[in-house]
């Protein structure tokens, strides 16, 4: 079984996406596993011959207003008018900085739509709220609990080529403390940038 995971993180490095997929690599270790990264707007004519050989597509991305981000659209649809006959399983996982993991909902309806034009079998999809808290925390710490096992759930699925409901993670901290860490996370950003937190709405 020949299994190709995708970054779609406009990141070239340290995104979550990244993160993502190295933890379910981590699962998916007996596989042949090909790996690409769909960071601008054009996949490359090799990235579209691997995937024509694929029997497993494993989408990683965030999420971008409530959908895929620009750059995604633009690589799925010239894959799309690849027309590639074969019957591909699709998985994805969609992250997001809201606390509710079903914000990504309609980013992974937006998947299964691609996979009913190309003729990909849409299988299941994954979405994680608070995206940038698991990108600072300890790789053992108990609040990645419930990340991990559905990242382990989702592996399990692929090798044995089954799909199953989406399902959304959010993290397990009340909301008001993430929202507190998520805010003291972007002033530490602005101040390592040597912004002030009023010139982000000067212009407003």
């Amino acid at each position: 079984m020949k299994i190709c995971v995708i970054n779609a993180s406009p990141k070239v490095s340290k995104s979550f996406s990244d993160y993502i997929l190295k933890e379910i690599k981590e699962f998916l270790n007996t596989e042949e596993i090909f790996e690409l990264h769909f960071e601008k707007s054009k996949p490359q004519d090799s990235d579209i011959e691997i995937i024509k050989d694929m029997d497993i597509l494993l989408i990683a991305f965030p999420l971008y207003v409530d959908t895929l981000p620009s750059h995604l659209i633009s690589c799925l649809s010239q894959i799309e008018k690849e027309n590639i006959n074969k019957d591909i399983k699709v998985y994805a996982i969609c992250n997001c900085g809201f606390f509710e993991g079903d914000q990504c909902d309609i980013a992974l309806k937006n998947i299964e739509c691609w996979c009913n034009k190309t003729g990909f079998i849409w299988q299941e999809g994954i979405g994680i709220g608070g995206g940038p808290l698991y990108t600072k925390l300890d790789e053992n710490s108990k609040l990645t609990k419930d990340m991990k096992m559905s990242l382990r759930l989702i592996a399990n699925d692929i090798l044995n080529e089954r799909g199953c409901e989406n399902s959304f993670i959010s993290p397990i901290l009340p909301r008001f403390i993430y929202k507190f860490l998520v805010e003291r996370l972007w002033r530490s950003t602005l101040k390592k940038n040597g912004l002030k937190k009023k010139e982000l709405f000067g212009g407003i």
